[in-house]
This record gives C-alpha cells, structure tokens and sequence, in this order.
C-alpha cells in the first residue's frame, strides 16, 4: 500500500529552513537600507519611515511569538545548556546592552558633531547625551532581547531535572 503522506528527508527540511533564514536576513537588510537611504536623503522629519519601522517590528514580534509558539526557544536553550554549561540568556542581555550602548554612542556623537559651537560644548554635549541615552537605552534594550531567553532557560532548566527524575 502506497503512503499519501509523503515524509521529508531531513536533510531537504535543513536546507528549506537555511533557505528561509537567509530571506528573512535578506528582507531585513533591504529594510534597514532603505530605512537609512530614506533618513540620509530626505532626513528625519520629511522621511516617511514608517511603514519600514512596523515591518521590522512586525517581522521580529512574529518571528519571536513562533519561536516561543514552537518551543524553539526552550529547545534551543536546553541545547545550549547541554552542550556549553553556561546561561542561555546572558548572550541576549549583554547583544541588548550592547545594542544600548550603540545608540547612546550614536546619538551623542550626532549631537556633538551637529550642534555644537566649541569643542568644549562639543564634549560637553557628548558626554551628556551619552549618559543620558545609556540610563534611557541600555536596561530597556537588555531587558527586552534577554527577556525571552531568560524565561526559556528556565523552561529548560526545569525539563532537563524532569528528564534526569524519570531516568
């Protein structure tokens, strides 16, 4: 008897996904370019940046809630546990602080470059809105990208001494 349901080689299911992975970068990568063309040559009150911004937005909240949705988060924390004995999610907070840090570093070199009038307000200027970026930028950023991996680390965790009580 011959199957209706035909079963995929999982060598040719790694390869799709490798595929798709490399779309998405590819869409994210147009996204940001055209996001940075649109700022650099009309800037930033008369770009229309908007429809840009929600995709990236809606691409990283619908990637995030499938991950979350398909327990790929969980699997791939347990994985990582296993394997390197570290925590999954300090990769996360420290790529989010980092990510802080970048926009602080960013936003105060834009105002020290574009309106001051000495070095010393241009110093002055810089200093300022690097810190105050940083208090505004670096925890929320850190929070919201380990957020995720911290709670499926602990789904992890908790699934691993699960499977050690039943063996």
């Amino acid at each position: 008897m011959v199957s209706l349901t035909r079963q995929k080689d999982e060598r040719v299911v790694g390869l799709e996904n490798k595929v798709y992975r490399e779309l998405m970068y590819i869409v994210y990568a147009l996204l940001l370019a055209s996001l940075i063309y649109n700022y650099v040559q009309f800037g930033a009150q008369e770009a229309f940046l908007s429809i840009e911004v929600a995709l990236l937005l809606l691409l990283s909240l619908y990637s995030g809630i499938r991950y979350q949705m398909m327990g790929l988060y969980t699997d791939k924390a347990e994985e990582y546990l296993v394997k390197k004995k570290k925590k999954y999610s300090t990769f996360y907070f420290v790529a989010g602080g980092l990510l802080g840090l970048g926009f602080s570093f960013s936003f105060a070199f834009n105002s020290a470059i574009n309106y001051a009038e000495t070095t010393t307000q241009s110093i002055t200027y810089f200093a300022t809105v690097f810190f105050v970026c940083a208090i505004i930028y670096i925890v929320p950023l850190a929070l919201l990208t380990g957020f995720m991996p911290w709670i499926s680390e602990r789904k992890a965790k908790k699934r691993l001494q699960e499977d050690e009580g039943e063996s």
